[in-house]
């Protein structure tokens, strides 16, 4: 998965822009902006309803890239599967900042999917060696989610009646050290032993000591029935208790 996506149209169905002086979201809370989903065939979910982005935030690291977390939400009684999200950054003047001079400054990363009423992770890193302005002109970021493709929730259990709600437990983020590096260790709960988990990877959050996201980090899962270790960088106003594992899976 690339660390920097160049993306210069997306269609939206939902958009979360926060303002942010210099991390974490504020109290105003989300701005949706929906729009028609283009599955080929006709949505079980009426299309009034759709993916939204219910928090975010972000912080600039030790090599001046962006890192980010937005927490998706599925209100719908469909689960939405192929489902895109795409991080945008604006400046001071609510403004897209740009990569160059076709480019928007964003990110795009796959949230495969999504059951009804679940909630998700997706997180990144957001980069650029083209806008003179980057990292110290980003004040804010937007999250759009796009490309939802909806299926019953009775289909989906008929063709996956193993699938796991799986999260991550037992959450340990050690100490922050003089380079920003921690050690960050979980397990998997899958809820049952006969559930089963699909190409599982894991969207760790981490927040500030007023809950506002600040951070994220990406882990692929290896043997999810072992304890997952790994060194992420950790801002430096992270509070280590708050943070979160998010459990994603994508259809073999």
């Amino acid at each position: 998965m690339s660390r920097f996506v160049r993306t210069i149209s997306v269609t939206a169905v939902a958009v979360l822009a926060l303002g942010m002086a210099s991390c974490g979201a504020n109290s105003g809370g989300p701005t949706f902006v929906p729009a028609h989903s283009s599955a080929a065939r006709p949505s079980p979910t009426p299309s009034s309803c759709h993916l939204r982005a219910i928090d975010q935030g972000f912080s600039v690291d030790r090599h001046r890239d962006i890192e980010y977390a937005a927490i998706i939400e599925n209100p719908c009684p469909g689960v939405a599967t192929n489902n895109e999200v795409t991080t945008q950054a604006v400046d001071g003047a609510g403004k897209k900042m740009r990569d160059g001079s076709f480019y928007d400054l964003a990110d795009t990363r796959d949230l495969p999917t999504i059951l009804p009423g679940q909630k998700l992770a997706v997180v990144g890193t957001m980069t650029s060696d083209r806008n003179p302005s980057f990292p110290g002109g980003v004040k804010s970021i937007t999250v759009t989610v796009g490309g939802e493709h909806w299926q019953s929730l009775d289909e989906f259990d008929r063709q996956h009646p193993h699938w796991a709600r799986a999260k991550g437990v037992d959450v340990r983020l050690g100490a922050r050290g003089g380079d920003g590096g921690a050690w960050l260790s979980f397990n998997i709960d899958t809820g049952s032993s006969t559930n089963v988990l699909s190409n599982p990877s894991a969207a760790v959050v981490m927040r500030d000591h007023a809950n506002r996201i600040v951070s994220g980090h990406y882990m692929k899962i290896g043997d999810p029935l072992r304890k997952q270790k790994t060194g992420t960088w950790v801002p430096a106003n992270v509070d280590r208790s708050r943070t979160e594992v998010y459990i994603n899976q994508k259809i073999d």
